[in-house]
Parts: C-alpha cells; sequence; structure tokens
C-alpha cells in the first residue's frame, strides 16, 4: 500500500464551500419570509467562526477585498435562506458574518508572513486527518442511531373527529370552514403540485383511497360547542391512515378573528386537550399542526409544525396539512409554510438528519476524498478521488437512512459530489517548494509551467 502523502489545499475555495454548504443548500424551499433583526448569541458566535477562514484565505488580497467579498457573499446567501426551509434571514447575521471574516483576515496578517503572495494553502497534519476522522466517525454513529419510529402506530381508533372545537368547549374557533377533506394518503407528485397550488378548496375525493370523508356542507362557528363527524368516518379513517402511514387534510375557511389561540381548533382527531390523533387549529394568525407518533408523544406536541402569520379577519385560505410518515408540511395557499420532520427529532443531533445533511455529506464527501487523494498518484487521481469520495459518502448515508427508517433526501449524491468535487479543486494546484508562511501553510505557485515541468519565463 502506497504511503500516505496529504495534498496541501487552498484556503479560499474551502471556506467558501463550507459557507454555501452550511448555510446555502436547501432540503426544501418554502415561502419567502421575512429577513429578522435578532440573533441568538450562539448562532452569533457561529457565524464568525464560519467566515473567519475565508478571510484568512484572503489576506493577500487587501482588506477592501476580503471586506467586499464577505458582504456580498453573506448577503447573497441570507436573501436565499428566505425561502429555505430550516433558516431565516437576518441583518445581524450579516454583520456576524463580516465581522468573522475581518477577524481571519487580521488574525491572518498578524500571524502570518508579510511578504505572502498567491493564495493561501494548507498542508493537513497527521492530527488534522485524526481530527476528521473523529468527525467522520461521529457522523456515522448520529446518522445510525436508531431512534423511536415517526409511524402512526400509536393512533387510537375510538377518537371522534371534531370540527370547531374540542368536545369539551374549550378550545372554540370562530369562523366558517367551507370545505373539508381528510385522506389517508399522501397525494402523488402531481396530484400534490395540483391540490396545494389551487385557490379553491380540496379536490374531488372520488380520486383518494377507502377511508377519505368530505365535509358534507359549509359549517358557521361561533364558540359554541364541536361539530362532531359519525363514528364509522373517524374509526375507518383512523385504521386507514395508519395502515398506509400517512394521511391529507384540505381545508378551505374563512376565520371570524386574528386573535385566537389554544389552538382553536379547525379539526381533530382527539378525546380531549391531551390525546389526540392529530389536530390543525390557529395561534393568532398562526397555524398549528400536531400528529400523534412514538417520536411525538400522545399530544404530539414534541415536535410539531406550525406556520408564520398568514391568516387574516375575514380572508379565505386554502390550508392543506400532509404528513408522510416522517415529515408534516403546512401549505397555504399553495405554498409551504410549515414543515417539521419528526423522524429527524429522535436524531442524536436533529439537523444532521435533516436541515443540515447537505453540510453533512458534502463534509464528508470531501473528508473521504481528501484521504484518497492522499494515496493516489495516477494521471487521474483528482477525478478517481472524487467518484471514490462522493460514492462513499452517499452510500453511507443511504444505508443508514435504511437502518433507521428516517427520510432519504433525493439530491444527497449531489450533495457528497459537490462536497468530493470542491476539496478535489482546490487540491489541484503545485505546492511551490519552500514557500512555507506558517505550520502546515504554504503558498500556491501562480508561475505556469513548461512541458518539461520547469517554471516557464513567459
Amino acid at each position: 500500500m502506497p504511503m500516505f502523502l496529504p495534498r496541501a489545499m487552498r484556503v479560499t475555495p474551502v471556506a467558501v464551500a463550507s459557507i454555501l454548504f452550511c448555510t446555502a443548500v436547501p432540503v426544501e424551499l418554502r415561502a419567502w419570509t421575512a429577513w429578522t433583526w435578532s440573533s441568538a448569541p450562539t448562532d452569533f458566535a457561529a457565524n464568525l467562526l464560519l467566515y473567519a477562514p475565508l478571510g484568512w484565505g484572503l489576506r493577500s488580497h487587501g482588506a477592501l477585498v476580503a471586506l467586499t467579498t464577505a458582504v456580498m457573499l453573506s448577503s447573497g446567501v441570507e436573501f436565499l435562506q428566505g425561502g429555505m426551509v430550516g433558516r431565516h434571514p437576518g441583518i445581524f447575521d450579516i454583520v456576524a458574518n463580516v465581522a468573522g471574516a475581518m477577524f481571519g483576515f487580521a488574525a491572518a496578517r498578524r500571524l502570518g508572513s508579510s511578504a505572502m503572495s498567491g493564495p493561501v494553502a494548507v498542508t493537513p497534519g497527521p492530527s488534522h486527518i485524526a481530527i476528521a476522522a473523529l468527525f467522520l466517525c461521529a457522523l456515522i454513529a448520529v446518522w445510525f442511531t436508531p431512534g423511536q419510529p415517526s409511524d402512526l402506530s400509536s393512533w387510537e381508533d375510538g377518537y371522534p373527529l371534531l370540527l370547531g372545537n374540542e368536545r369539551n368547549g374549550e378550545r372554540p374557533w370562530h369562523g366558517t370552514i367551507h370545505q373539508l377533506a381528510i385522506v389517508p394518503a399522501m397525494p402523488s407528485p402531481a396530484g400534490q403540485h395540483r391540490t396545494t397550488g389551487q385557490t379553491d378548496g380540496p379536490p374531488d375525493s372520488a380520486v383518494w383511497p377507502l377511508g377519505t370523508w368530505r365535509l358534507p356542507r359549509e359549517l358557521d362557528f361561533s364558540g359554541g360547542n364541536a361539530w362532531i363527524a359519525p363514528e364509522s368516518v373517524s374509526a375507518e379513517f383512523a385504521r386507514a391512515a395508519r395502515k398506509i402511514g400517512g394521511f391529507t387534510v384540505f381545508l378551505t375557511l374563512t376565520p371570524d378573528s386574528a386573535v385566537q389561540s389554544g389552538p382553536a381548533r379547525f379539526v381533530s382527531l382527539s378525546d380531549g386537550f391531551f390525546l389526540r390523533n392529530f389536530d390543525i387549529g390557529q395561534e393568532g394568525r398562526s397555524v398549528m399542526f400536531r400528529v400523534r407518533t412514538p417520536v411525538s408523544g400522545r399530544n404530539g406536541m414534541e415536535p410539531f409544525t406550525s406556520t408564520d402569520a398568514v391568516l387574516s379577519k375575514g380572508q379565505r385560505a386554502v390550508i392543506t396539512a400532509t404528513y408522510d410518515g416522517s415529515i408534516s408540511r403546512i401549505h397555504v395557499d399553495g405554498r409551504l409554510h410549515g414543515r417539521t420532520n419528526l423522524a429527524a427529532a429522535s436524531c442524536m443531533v436533529p439537523s444532521l438528519c435533516d436541515t443540515d445533511v447537505p453540510a453533512a455529506l458534502g463534509s464528508a464527501g470531501a473528508l473521504l476524498t481528501l484521504v484518497s487523494l492522499g494515496y493516489l498518484r495516477s494521471r487521474g487521481a483528482i477525478a478517481i478521488g472524487i467518484v471514490l469520495g462522493s460514492v462513499a459518502a452517499s452510500v453511507l448515508y443511504y444505508v443508514a437512512t435504511l437502518a433507521t427508517a428516517r427520510p432519504y433526501f433525493s439530491p444527497a449524491p449531489l450533495w457528497s459530489l459537490a462536497g468530493a468535487t470542491a476539496i478535489a479543486w482546490s487540491c489541484r494546484e503545485r505546492i511551490a517548494n519552500g514557500n512555507a508562511t506558517g505550520p502546515g501553510e504554504t503558498c500556491v505557485e501562480s508561475t505556469p509551467r513548461g512541458p518539461s515541468g520547469t517554471a516557464s519565463t513567459r
């Protein structure tokens, strides 16, 4: 077996790839959300650390280039986050990002050589490889550790289907339900597009399977008792949904007030405040959707799904709430406004099984590629390393989702391929001998090479 010889990596491409993977690659797109002016201290610190390598890598280009690059990259990423599930664009995030880049730039200028020229590169040492290996092992442990199931096996057949209130009368909703359909199935991708994109109500129930039920008439609610569906309807729907493993609720309604709380119930399959199969209700101007599973509990509270402020007094809204056995979603007027991965909630680090899967897979692909390149000596080493790293990371993730019954994200091979390609591209340059500017740090030689391998004098 050939000796391991680590390749030097250009810092700037790795820093940019890390920023994009961690903040700008969505697992799913949602309705655009407003910018915020708040930032948690942990998020602020994380943004500082994330952008510091960018400033370090740009130290040879001057402070103005580093500042401009950080501002443009951060602003673009924050703008894109407005339409990404699990992300929220923030002004203070941009401040933290730019501050982190400039801190990295200042630290590099202070600690590095003042004569530094050309792109900055770092050659990983044994300690770096060991840390990377530990990270990869930890990621594999997170992915492969089983958690509680997120299916509907804990549903009860005897809970009544209620509209406009709970059976005890203490969660009243004021408004009109124009149309309602409950379906013990997830619509097909084409059907999902049609039904969530429409604004006139639920589709014809004739296209749905056994257990589907449609409200026979429009109902007005003004704080009185709940409307109770026939017992056979609720029992048949619960059995069918549990067997299929998912369900969809279509609602067209008009609230009489934007200050209802509890949440005030649109529809529920429940037996009081703390025992439910599912419910959908209004909390202020938001929609709440709770589903009972082994991981979310008998009350469906940990976790649940909610939207931002989407309801208005006297304004008709078309709501589609779906659960596919792993992820619950709320569409309002054809746009995704709420999403929660219940299956990922039982993961050791929930975000690494959901919104941070792109970053995790990109990192895994990059690390495996970097190790492969340390052993490869052939002319096509870069291409072979990319293939080995991306395929290995993709297979690990796929097997983990099979073993733990967590949802598999179909773009996963692309994420691992992008991570492998980014690290390989950063390692493609020849590193100039004798230009070390710090422990493990070098300058990339920018002089073109002649045919014989010596520097060209053109």
